[in-house]
């Protein structure tokens, strides 16, 4: 079959509106585009979510890698391990001392070279008191005192703590310096009356003060001579003073030695 020159046309000179739209003359490849426009939309924005999600991962990555490498230089367990800066060594603490210097501060300074150094300063929030002797020998400008003048007896007197109680004629001494609670001392000053066959009198606490009661008129209770300042401050009697006690017509049943709060 022979085909005539005459049949063959130029297609050289198409737009872009594709084969189909020679015939009519319409852009059928937009008008494509723009029926699809919403479902490239939804790809456009499943794109920029799966480019979030790539960057979150990364950033992800960056921060465990970052945790990693901290847990490795400060905290690693592995058997072993003798990093400078691991805090889980003993060897780590091994290597450091304290030495305090003049000022406010306390240097931590290493043992050898290779040793970290620092500084830490710690705040005073209170200063102790200085230890101080008094003594009733005189003293002048020039004059030592010698040995003689602090004695044990000199010494056990700035801190015994011993309570001296008279009950009717007969002081009793009492022994507080090994005690720790209120409970204790009451116990000691009325086994003290038990031991020196003293009956019908009575130590006891209450309102947080020691009372000491007789349970008769005729006998009596004081503080006796010889108590020293602390034992007198250990039984809250620095200040204390002498009552009777009566009964609700008056009738005077004992008399009591009432001092204030223990120390």
């Amino acid at each position: 079959m022979s085909i005539s020159s005459s049949s063959y046309y130029s297609v050289s000179t198409s737009t872009s509106k594709g084969i189909s739209g020679l015939a009519s003359g319409l852009d059928t490849e937009s008008m494509v585009k723009k029926m699809l426009a919403g479902t490239q939309a939804k790809i456009d924005k499943q794109e920029a979510l799966k480019q979030q999600t790539l960057w979150k991962q990364q950033i992800y990555q960056d921060v465990i890698k970052s945790i990693n490498g901290f847990y490795g230089k400060y905290f690693d367990t592995s058997y072993g391990s003798t990093l400078q800066t691991n805090f889980a060594s003993a060897s780590f603490f091994d290597s450091m001392t304290t030495q305090v210097k003049s000022g406010d501060a306390v240097s931590i300074v290493g043992t050898s070279t290779s040793a970290l150094s620092g500084e830490m300063r710690i705040a005073v929030k209170e200063l102790a008191s200085a230890a101080s002797m008094v003594s009733d020998q005189k003293m002048s400008v020039g004059k030592t005192l010698l040995g003689s003048a602090v004695t044990a007896d000199v010494l056990n007197a700035q801190f015994d703590r011993t309570l001296v109680l008279r009950v009717d004629e007969q002081n009793l001494s009492i022994d507080l310096n090994q005690i720790s609670s209120t409970d204790e001392m009451v116990a000691s000053i009325n086994r003290a009356f038990s031991d020196a066959n003293l009956s019908g009198v009575t130590a006891r606490l209450q309102d947080g003060a020691l009372r000491i009661v007789t349970d008769s008129a005729e006998r009596k209770i004081a503080l006796g001579s010889g108590s020293t300042t602390l034992g007198l401050k250990a039984a809250g009697l620095s200040a204390s003073r002498t009552a009777e006690v009566k009964a609700v017509d008056g009738t005077v049943t004992g008399n009591m030695l009432q001092g204030g709060h223990h120390a």
